[in-house]
């Protein structure tokens, strides 16, 4: 059985999971693109909102996914028309790379809708607009079950003492050892290992010095408790 196709949710301007620059202009040397990497990838079979915004005082190109920072790059040299058509989830070098899937709202536009220094907020609420507009509310009902997931980077430590640095992105989803896991809105959140145990919040704790501990209770008889402490 292949793998569902992937679905891109496209903004200002047109991306995609690998973004090019904006379609209707390129640099004089006809080729640049700007890739990033997100820690949990993009999804077969689950919508992924893509922004990019390009700041042409600071020559700094942004690109957002679901409404979070995913790389910047600084742009040398001019831009310059270009006539070839605006070509959508295709590379136009590369004739055999295209996205396999969906795209919608795509949208290009010349003016900023914001100020720079509000670009993160506008991109969050873009990516919660998107998602709501297409049925797709789990983003925002895992945010309201788990508003710790507004500090993104923690330690997972075991009672063994042994820790792993992990990064939940605002779809609650993070990668411990390769392996991909997604927080679930329930009450309280939970999330499942591939083993099949579930993972239960138990308590949130602020310490002395104001420093976040989640207490977690789980199925498995060999982790039966497991702590994240909040980084940064």
């Amino acid at each position: 059985m292949g793998a569902p196709p992937m679905r891109v949710l496209a903004a200002i301007p047109l991306t995609r999971a690998c973004a090019p620059l904006p379609p209707q202009t390129t640099t004089r040397s006809g080729h640049n693109e700007f890739f990033c990497r997100s820690p949990v990838g993009v999804q077969c079979g689950a919508w992924t909102h893509c922004l990019a915004l390009y700041e042409r005082a600071t020559s700094t190109l942004r690109l957002y996914m679901d409404g979070e920072t995913a790389s910047t790059k600084q742009i040398s040299g001019d831009f310059v028309p270009c006539a070839r058509r605006p070509r959508l989830g295709q590379n136009p070098e590369w004739h055999d790379r295209s996205v396999v899937g969906e795209v919608a709202f795509a949208r290009i536009q010349h003016a900023w809708p914001c100020a720079p220094t509000e670009a993160d907020a506008f991109a969050a609420e873009l990516a919660d607009q998107r998602f709501t507009s297409l049925g797709d509310a789990e983003p925002l009902e895992v945010m309201r079950a788990a508003p710790f997931l507004g500090a993104p980077n923690w330690t997972i430590r075991w009672l063994a003492g042994n820790t792993e640095p992990v990064t939940v992105d605002r779809r609650g989803r993070f990668v411990v050892f390769g392996h991909l896991y997604q927080l679930l809105a329930t009450s309280p959140v939970t999330f499942r290992w591939a083993d099949g145990t579930v993972q239960t919040m138990q308590t949130s704790t602020n310490d002395a010095e104001g420093a976040v501990h989640i207490t977690w209770g789980t199925t498995n008889p060999h982790f039966p408790t497991i702590y994240w402490d909040r980084r940064g």
